[in-house]
């Protein structure tokens, strides 16, 4: 501050000038200050945010596990960035166009059609119908998987955004997806029993609705079960180190997780 009187005195500026200045620069550094936390800690994915609760129901006999999938529990817990559970999009703005929004569950293993049979809980929205397998594809972390798609057939609107929970952070939520499957586990990734799964989640949105830019597609993927939790770019966080590769038939199988 003696460097900055200093400088005003050279060009003619008086102390109580400088001093109104630096006095009137603490209220803009106070409301910053007052910006929430667990706002700027969230973490943003492409399309499709938020989270959903894995409940999982060993089958010894089987050598499999109901795993129940539900975007809206009661008593869920926190979820890794703080944020509410759900499912919900970003940053919306009014020119926004949303189409096309999906959900796909990817259960480990080359499944047949009929294998694995679905069933809807209660709460799940009619505005999700599915699902329907869509064959098999290999994933980042080499295994073989089976996709069962949700697709999204109620409107998505920008105008029915806003801000309805504590955190004070406007989104826009679609409605809740709530099902259940019975899954054998497979021998793979060096577990006799092994029960993993991937959640897809995919929306396209055109930036400015009938204006020049193009529509993109939006859409990431998170890994939850046997072999632990992972992100869609292929960054693996295993945790494997509990129980090593085939000590037990069914692995370090979670009793939930958040996806």
């Amino acid at each position: 501050m003696n460097n900055d009187v200093e400088r005003a005195q050279e060009t003619g500026i008086s102390r109580r000038t400088v001093a109104k200045a630096v006095a009137w620069s603490v209220p803009a550094i106070a409301v910053a200050a007052t910006v929430p936390i667990a706002a700027a800690s969230l973490r943003k994915d492409p399309g499709i945010n938020g989270w959903v609760l894995v409940n999982t129901d060993p089958d010894f006999w089987s050598c499999g596990a109901e795993l129940t999938f539900n975007s809206a529990p009661r008593n869920g817990g926190r979820t890794p960035d703080g944020a509410p559970f759900g499912l919900y999009v970003y940053d919306v703005e009014d020119p926004n166009v949303f189409s096309d929004a999906k959900m796909i569950i990817w259960v480990i293993g080359d499944r047949s059609a009929g294998e694995i049979s679905w069933s809807t809980r209660s709460g799940h929205s009619p505005s999700w119908s599915g699902p329907t397998r869509i064959g098999t594809q290999v994933k980042h972390d080499g295994q073989t998987y089976t996709g069962y798609q949700w697709t999204y057939t109620g409107p998505i609107l920008a105008s029915d955004r806003g801000i309805t929970d504590p955190d004070g952070v406007e989104r826009l939520k679609l409605r809740n997806f709530h099902v259940r499957a019975h899954v054998d586990g497979v021998r793979a990734g060096g577990y006799r029993c092994n029960v993993t799964y991937w959640i897809e989640r995919m929306i396209t949105i055109d930036p400015d609705g009938n204006g020049p830019l193009p529509a993109e597609v939006h859409k990431f993927q998170r890994r939850g079960g046997t072999m632990g939790d992972a992100s869609g770019y292929g960054s693996l966080r295993s945790r494997r180190s509990a129980v090593e590769p085939g000590d037990q038939e069914g692995g370090p199988l979670p009793a939930s997780a958040v996806v």
